[in-house]
């Protein structure tokens, strides 16, 4: 069965670069020809973003991380207004702790449209109520 995985953008730099944090979790899904790997035109935007506040602190700009993903075999999610409208209904837990990234909730609700797993190292992402985050 082909199950579909949406990731985080620092996973999808992790992935570019084999960089030691990548979990066995995640190379796992990587090794596996069946899943299907996505990245979303969001993570490319908040890398872009990211470069023009803090330049330096990301070695890869949007165009780069583009042309590795397509090298890699994973194919791009494009942002749809099913996806915006979601954030409307996205839950977290009354009493988490904050979380302030406008990104990690458009990807959640890509993931959540498009029936994939969202692969994340973020631990505050477990505070949203779906089912579909895995913290690896």
């Amino acid at each position: 069965m082909i199950k579909s995985f949406l990731f985080d953008t620092h996973i999808l730099i992790w992935s570019i670069f084999d960089d030691e944090r990548l979990s066995s979790e995640v190379r796992y899904i990587l090794e596996n020809e069946d899943n299907g790997i996505w990245y979303s035109i969001i993570s490319i935007l908040e890398i872009k973003i990211k470069n023009q506040v803090r330049p330096g602190d990301i070695n890869l700009n949007g165009e780069s991380v583009v042309h590795f993903c397509e090298e890699m075999g994973f194919r791009q999610l494009p942002l749809t207004l099913d996806h915006v409208l979601k954030l409307g209904s996205l839950k977290r837990v009354e009493d988490a702790p904050r979380h302030k990234d406008p990104f990690d909730r458009l990807l959640i609700c890509q993931a959540i449209g498009e029936n994939m797993f969202f692969v994340t190292h973020d631990k505050l992402l477990q505070y949203y109520q779906c089912g579909n985050i895995l913290i690896v």
